[in-house]
């Protein structure tokens, strides 16, 4: 079943966050990725709340408590549903966000999205320094380096730091500063701004590194 089966799957959930009611909002979360699957709950559902209430922020109906609320709710949700048991066969992300990018939703979900196709996955979160991401890099021995922001020059104006992480294992850009990325860095790749597209895209593209 597909979230188009009913209507407005997000309207619980926008009404339980702008109440302020984290029973009923943790309720309704939970709700939509037991009826729709993991990958439709998330694409199709929690993606446009926050995208809405993010519009509503903006209008000044709702506050940033609403959104912060909502946010939190997610992020618990993703984790609770998350698996970072390894398994031998299984190929391996490390996914960070860089210095200074506080937005780590977009990693927690792809994190979830991957497990879903079988990956092992093992996330650093928010503002990661560029040498902490590379000492993980030496320690997990991933087969892929996701990075993910929204600020314009995360990427652009660290393309060295980039390329440098992508002498140990390929790294893919996700996020809007991914755009911005105009210059060609060796075994540096940008994926497409659509989560379940960026998904696709690793899954096809990324080979085990290690046989």
């Amino acid at each position: 079943m597909t979230p188009q089966a009913v209507v407005d799957p997000a309207r619980a959930i926008l009404d339980a966050a702008g109440r302020l009611d984290q029973v009923a909002l943790r309720s309704s979360l939970d709700a939509a990725v037991d009826q729709f699957g993991v990958t439709a709950a998330v694409t199709e559902v929690m993606i446009p709340a926050l995208h809405r209430i993010g519009e509503d922020w903006a209008s000044g109906r709702l506050g940033v408590m609403h959104e912060h609320l909502l946010s939190r709710a997610i992020a618990t949700e993703l984790d609770r549903r998350s698996s970072y048991e390894p398994t031998a066969s299984a190929r391996t992300a490390l996914l960070a966000c860089p210095p200074r990018e506080l937005h780590d939703l977009p990693l927690l979900m792809a994190s979830l999205l991957l497990q879903e196709r079988g990956w092992s996955t093992v996330v650093l979160g928010a503002s990661t320094p560029w040498p902490a991401i590379g000492s993980a890099l030496r320690t997990v021995r991933p087969d892929v380096c996701i990075l993910a922001a929204t600020r314009p020059t995360a990427f652009a104006a660290n393309l060295t730091a980039v390329g440098q992480l992508a002498r140990r294992a390929p790294v893919y850009l996700g996020g809007p500063a991914s755009t911005r990325v105009e210059q060609t860095v060796e075994d540096v790749h940008v994926l497409p701004l659509d989560l379940a597209d960026a998904v696709t895209y690793l899954d096809t593209v990324a080979l085990p590194a290690h046989g």
